[in-house]
């Protein structure tokens, strides 16, 4: 069973990538449905729902990759994409006091890093799946 939650509709649209991808080609590159360089931290409730899906996503990309090595060749990119949303998540739920001070330690020397990613538009990530008839 795959690591993924079909009630979540940023899951499920990127699972459905997957196959369509790799159906069609074979293969899986992250980067033709996922746009790194492009997260924040979340500003609201509802990014950071967005961005622990992304999250959700990319586990799914790293753990097909385990068990299809030569379909999804881009297991690098999704884990160091995939960390960095746990980050991002972290600095959130500490700025919302859901976090213990103690990891702001460990998050500081990330800060630079973290600023740069934008979680606005989820859209930007991944492709609008068409779900009408071929």
């Amino acid at each position: 069973m795959s690591p993924v939650d079909v009630s979540d509709d940023i899951s499920a649209q990127g699972l459905v990538q997957f196959a369509e991808n790799y159906a069609r080609k074979g293969i899986v590159r992250l980067k033709e449905i996922f746009t790194p360089g492009t997260l924040q931290v979340p500003k609201t409730d509802n990014q950071l729902k967005e961005l622990e899906s992304v999250h959700k996503v990319l586990e799914l990309y790293v753990w097909l990759s385990f068990r299809m090595d030569d379909s999804f060749p881009d297991r690098e990119v999704a884990a160091s994409q995939k960390s960095i949303c746990s980050m991002l998540i972290e600095e959130y739920l500490e700025r919302f006091g859901w976090q213990p001070q103690d990891r702001r330690k460990v998050l500081g020397g990330a800060q630079k890093l973290l600023q740069e990613y934008d979680v606005s538009q989820m859209n930007k990530y991944f492709q609008e799946v068409n779900p009408g008839p071929k």
